[in-house]
């Protein structure tokens, strides 16, 4: 093969991998099946199903260095969530025996998704409540917890993979407590892969600025915004029936 060619080559390889990440670097999610690991082991399980993905109004917060082509979290984004928590359980339930006793609702609260991006990095910190109910709206279980992930040049970063690793940290640790709750079992609040307790240390896990590469300038990241400072009502939150936020569409972009 000439030198020609081989440029030639070489340009086609980095076309095409720019055109299969266009999408992950402005920051758009995917639907996936997350993997949950060892599941309990039972003969029989409660029905489980996703009952609403929502999120608060003034939810979202975005940060930006330089002028990037960026999104923080969009109506798809949430849907995303959603789809995954159902296509999860649909290939959990594979494993889990026949279903058995009164039905199980999963509700999701998106209270707090935060962003700061540049041309070379970004931290995501993102605080979630959640609660199984029952068949009268009844609270079964709740849990609370931040997850966050950062990223930077060197390593290969897209806006898209970094929130998708969000999504399945979430949705991880919501099905596996969820399917041991379904299973019999006791779940409790201990932290899973990529999720916190406490906003002190998820943020413990992020930088405190960000600035990106070849821009003389960095800004400070405001990680004490994302604090869930009131718990949720959630016996009220059910009894009112749990709706889409008010605001049609989220489109934070960066200039």
């Amino acid at each position: 093969m000439s030198r020609t060619q081989k440029i030639r080559c070489r340009l086609m390889v980095c076309l095409t991998a720019a055109l299969i990440s266009a999408c992950g670097i402005m920051g758009e999610t995917t639907r996936s099946v997350v993997q949950l690991g060892t599941l309990p082991s039972a003969d029989q399980h409660r029905p489980i199903v996703v009952g609403s993905v929502t999120r608060e109004n003034g939810s979202i917060r975005l940060t930006c260095v330089g002028p990037v082509a960026a999104q923080v979290f969009t109506n798809h984004d949430q849907e995303t969530i959603e789809d995954s928590l159902g296509m999860t359980l649909v290939a959990a339930s594979r494993n889990m025996g026949r279903q058995s006793g009164d039905l199980i609702r999963i509700h999701l609260l998106i209270r707090k998704y935060f962003l700061g991006v540049s041309n070379s990095a970004s931290a995501i910190l993102t605080g979630v409540e959640w609660v199984l109910s029952g068949p009268q709206n009844e609270v079964l279980f709740h849990d609370s917890f931040y997850a966050a992930r950062e990223c930077h040049l060197p390593k290969f970063c897209t806006l898209g993979r970094e929130k998708d690793a969000i999504r399945s940290a979430i949705v991880k640790r919501i099905m596996q407590k969820t399917i041991l709750f379904a299973t019999g079992g006791c779940p409790d609040t201990t932290d899973t892969e990529g999720t916190y307790s406490s906003l002190e240390s998820a943020a413990a896990k992020l930088p405190k600025r960000i600035k990106g590469w070849n821009i003389n300038e960095s800004k400070e990241l405001d990680l004490e915004w994302a604090e869930m400072q009131h718990p949720t009502d959630w016996h009220q939150y059910l009894s009112n029936g749990p709706h889409w936020s008010p605001t049609p569409t989220i489109d934070l972009r960066c200039e």
